[in-house]
C-alpha cells in the first residue's frame, strides 16, 4: 500500500487536510460561488466552461472543466464546480491514486464509486467545512430540519450541506435530496420502475443522497421517487412530513422501511431515513473536540 496512507478514513483526512489549506487562502465568501473565472479554480491553473447536452452534471480532463450548461439552479452548479475541481486535486495527488488503485484492484465499479464519493466529500469541504458544521448542530437533535439553520451559514449549496450532515451521523441513516422534472439520462424509452410505463412527464427523484458511515447503500442517482411516497406527498403538500417509509433503492425494494423525515424547502425536498434510531451524540457540547479534518 501506499506509504502514509492505510485506510479509507487516511484518504478523505488528506484531501480535507489540501481542501483546508486551500480554503486557508481564500476566506472571502465570494471564493465559493460559481463563476466560470472562480478564483480558486484559476489559482490551481483550472479553466472553466459551460457545454449543452452532456450527460452528466460535468467533467474535469486534464485542466479542464466542464459544467453542464442545462443545470437550472445556481447551487447545484456551486456543488458541481467544486465536486470536479476535487476530482482535479485526487487526479494530482500520486499518493491517494497509487492507494485507491491498489486498495481496489480488479474492482472498477467500486473504485469509480468511491471516487465519486470522496469527490462529494471534497465538494462538502469546499462549501460547508465539517468543522464548522459540527460547531453549529452540538446540541441540536439531528433531524433534517438542521439543514434550515445550515443554509443560513452555508448559503452556497444545500447538496454540500446534505452530505457533511451525513458525516456527522454516527447512527445508520441516509440522507436524500428530491427535484421535480425531467430526471437527466432518462429518454423516452426508459421505464420508470414503479408504474411500468414510458418517463413522457415530469417526475419527483433523487438528485443526490448521502449515508452516513454506518450504512452502506444508498439510493441511486435519478431514483424515481413512486406514489403516495413521504418524499413525494412533503413535496406535493410543500409541507414537512413524518413517518414510516422506504428507502427508494432504485431496484425499486420496498423492504427496507423505517422513521422518516422529509421536509419541503425552498422548491425541493430534503429527506432523512433513519435506519437506526438517532444517537444522543449531536447532545453532548463537548463531543467533537477533535475534528476529522
Amino acid at each position: 500500500m501506499a506509504s502514509g496512507l492505510v485506510t479509507m478514513d487516511d484518504v478523505e483526512k488528506k484531501l480535507s487536510e489540501t481542501i483546508s489549506e486551500i480554503r486557508k487562502k481564500f476566506p472571502d465568501i465570494s471564493s465559493y460561488q460559481y463563476s466560470t473565472e472562480n478564483p480558486i479554480a484559476n489559482s490551481l491553473d483550472l479553466t472553466i466552461s459551460e457545454q449543452t447536452g452532456i450527460r452528466d452534471d460535468g467533467y474535469v480532463i486534464g485542466k479542464k472543466i466542464v459544467i453542464n450548461r442545462d443545470i437550472p439552479y445556481l447551487e447545484r452548479k456551486n456543488f458541481s464546480l467544486f465536486h470536479e475541481i476535487s476530482h482535479y486535486l485526487i487526479s494530482i495527488d500520486d499518493e491517494i491514486i497509487s492507494f485507491l488503485m491498489e486498495f481496489h484492484a480488479g474492482k472498477e465499479k467500486e473504485y469509480q464509486l468511491y471516487i465519486e464519493f470522496i469527490c462529494n466529500l471534497g465538494a462538502g469541504e469546499f462549501l460547508a467545512p465539517i468543522d464548522i458544521i459540527r460547531e453549529q448542530i452540538t446540541g441540536n437533535k439531528f433531524s433534517i430540519t438542521l439543514l434550515k439553520v445550515l443554509d443560513g451559514i452555508f448559503p452556497a449549496s444545500k447538496p454540500a450541506i446534505i452530505f457533511q450532515l451525513a458525516r456527522t451521523a454516527s447512527h445508520k441513516c441516509t440522507l436524500v435530496v428530491v427535484d421535480r422534472g425531467f430526471p437527466p439520462r432518462v429518454s423516452g424509452k426508459q421505464l420508470d420502475k414503479f408504474q411500468e410505463v414510458p418517463i413522457t412527464r415530469e417526475q419527483y427523484y433523487i438528485l443526490y443522497s448521502a449515508t452516513s458511515k454506518r450504512n452502506k447503500y444508498r439510493p441511486g442517482r435519478y431514483t424515481i421517487v413512486p406514489k403516495h411516497h413521504l418524499l413525494r406527498n412533503a413535496f406535493e403538500e410543500e409541507s414537512f412530513l413524518t413517518g414510516r417509509d422506504f428507502v427508494p433503492y432504485k431496484s425499486g425494494n420496498q423492504k427496507h422501511k423505517c422513521e422518516c423525515e422529509a421536509m419541503y424547502y425552498r422548491g425541493k425536498v430534503f429527506g432523512l431515513f433513519n435506519l437506526e434510531r438517532p444517537t444522543n451524540d449531536h447532545l453532548q457540547p463537548k463531543l467533537f473536540k477533535e475534528f476529522l479534518d
